[in-house]
């Protein structure tokens, strides 16, 4: 069976981080991320790692470089990486799924959640710089960031979609049956989770 690569896509806090661990603990996924690389550039250059200053290292790098510049690091990881699963974590932009799309075993995952689910989780976790003291305002502000707006785009042509504003079994059951469904590789047939648009092809 060729390598099944899993693009995730979702608003900031929606879970991601949580399915790349569940597939990780689950089946030995490895992850990728698009951020790995700017957060260790940001480290060295004594940054808060902000999801502003994430945004704006993004966009002026991909300007100076290239709006694929990112995706083909990450693809350049996949093709070295010699796990049968794999997580790509973080797909924000429609360029960075242009490399990707070229591995015939990637399927991309839509996982979204409440904004104001999505805001608790944010304070709770207190990732970034200023997450714990953020208020919803605040966090509404960042979801214009230029990384953020094409994020719901994205999501509505995933050829799976996971509402996460429940429970946590509930996540896992989902993905799950995703995987299981990938591997049977019956797409001829519907699943629960995945969108019309790739049914109908």
């Amino acid at each position: 069976m060729n390598k099944i690569i899993i693009g995730l896509v979702g608003e900031a806090a929606s879970g991601k981080g949580t399915v790349a661990s569940f597939l990780n603990d689950k089946y030995g996924a490895s992850t990728h991320t698009f951020s790995r690389s700017m957060k260790d550039c940001l480290v060295r250059l004594y940054l808060p790692l902000s999801r502003e200053n994430m945004s704006k290292f993004s966009t002026l790098t991909r300007q100076a470089f290239g709006e694929d510049l990112f995706a083909h690091v990450v693809a350049g990881d996949c093709e070295r990486d010699e796990h049968s699963i794999i997580v790509v974590d973080g797909i924000r932009l429609k360029a960075d799924m242009v490399a990707l799309k070229r591995f015939s075993g990637f399927h991309l995952i839509y996982v979204t959640a409440p904004i104001e689910t999505r805001w608790q989780r944010a304070r709770n976790r207190g990732e970034k710089a200023g997450e714990s003291e953020m208020t919803l305002e605040d966090f509404k502000r960042e979801e214009l960031l230029p990384t953020e707006l094409a994020i719901k785009a994205i999501g509505e042509g995933a050829e799976f979609t996971i509402d996460n504003g429940g429970r946590i079994d509930d996540l896992e059951a989902s993905i799950t049956s995703i995987i299981d469904y990938i591997k049977a590789g019956d797409f001829d047939h519907p699943h629960p989770h995945r969108n019309k648009l790739h049914t109908e092809k």
